[in-house]
């Protein structure tokens, strides 16, 4: 059996400019300022504790008053050795925050103006020397010119920074940029 479904016309939807819908979350607010001195009243030393023979480090004192004394002596011991070898270790230098700008947070003021940008392979490595990246097909290294207005800054282990207009931009790992 067969039936006729009942057909309607409809005006053609009109379609506006496209507006952008990312939003920027609050979680670069910095926290509000907590009393440190009604904190340290809460705090409790242990009963007993062992003390590193020799001087501590600033990082190491928060540790120093540790309470060991519910280890083996053997344990006890490796802990305190451990935690002299960490106070005679240089620190590390810590690596600068990156100001580059998330192109895709904000592809739409580099919309028409970066040329298109196709991240095909990403390897990134801890030695320098081995980091490299295929963007639309060629295979480039830091201090490389994708383009040239385009500088490859950094590879970093998710994403890539250029440099365009004096802008550094981070560009998520294989993103295809249509430009």
């Amino acid at each position: 059996m067969q039936v006729d479904a009942p057909l309607e016309r409809l005006a053609y939807p009109e379609f506006q400019d496209l507006q952008p819908t990312f939003v920027e979350s609050g979680l670069d607010e910095p926290y509000p300022e907590e009393d440190v001195t009604a904190l340290a009243d809460n705090i409790v030393a242990p009963p007993a504790t062992i003390q590193a023979s020799g001087q501590q480090s600033a990082s190491n004192k928060a540790l120093g008053d540790l309470d060991l004394t519910q280890l083996s002596p053997e344990l006890a011991l490796r802990v305190q050795a451990i935690m002299r070898d960490q106070s005679s270790e240089p620190a590390t230098p810590s690596t600068p925050t990156s100001a580059a700008v998330s192109l895709t947070q904000h592809s739409d003021r580099y919309q028409g103006q970066l040329p298109a940008l196709n991240f095909q392979m990403h390897a990134f490595s801890s030695n320098e020397q081995k980091r490299w990246i295929k963007v639309n097909g060629v295979e480039y290294r830091e201090g490389d010119m994708l383009t040239p207005e385009v500088k490859l800054e950094s590879i970093k282990p998710q994403s890539s920074v250029i440099i365009f207009g004096g802008e550094e931009i981070e560009i998520p790992a294989l993103y295809d940029w249509k430009g």
